[in-house]
This record gives C-alpha cells, structure tokens and sequence, in this order.
C-alpha cells in the first residue's frame, strides 16, 4: 500500500505529542520547555555547521535565505 499522506504538524501539536510520551505526570508546560530545548539546539547546531544530521530521522540545514529545512531520511516513517 501507499505511505500514508504527510500531514503537517503545527508547534501546539507537536506539544501535545511530547506531552503523551512524557508520560501522565507531565505538564503541558514541561513538553513545551522540551520542544523548545529541542528545537534551539537544532537551530544553534545549523547555523554553526548549516547541517544536522540525525540518523535514522533526517537532515536539517539552512538554506541561502537562513531559513531552517528539513529532508526526512530514506524510508523515515513518522509515527501515526
């Protein structure tokens, strides 16, 4: 069968999915400080190597604009 079709996932969402795999004592604030954390790492390490590779789960480089983008990996399938 075909791969299910890319749905995007806005910041919110994505705090609401760290939350779930945070477990039941977790706030919504502490997913919120993860994705945070997360994400300026990311950002920090692409400016100062304009590339993060992340095995298995895909590239992150900016681009002549500065811009922050993202290739998944081959066969990176994200979790439904």
């Amino acid at each position: 069968p075909p791969p299910p079709p890319e749905l995007p996932v806005n910041k919110k969402q994505l705090i609401a999915r760290v939350q779930r795999y945070m477990g039941p004592g977790a706030t919504r604030s502490t997913a919120s400080a993860a994705v945070e954390a997360v994400l300026a790492s990311i950002q920090a390490a692409s400016h100062e190597a304009q590339k993060v590779h992340i095995a298995r789960f895909g590239i992150f480089r900016t681009n002549d604009k500065q811009r922050l983008t993202f290739r998944p990996a081959k066969g990176f399938v994200p979790e439904q």
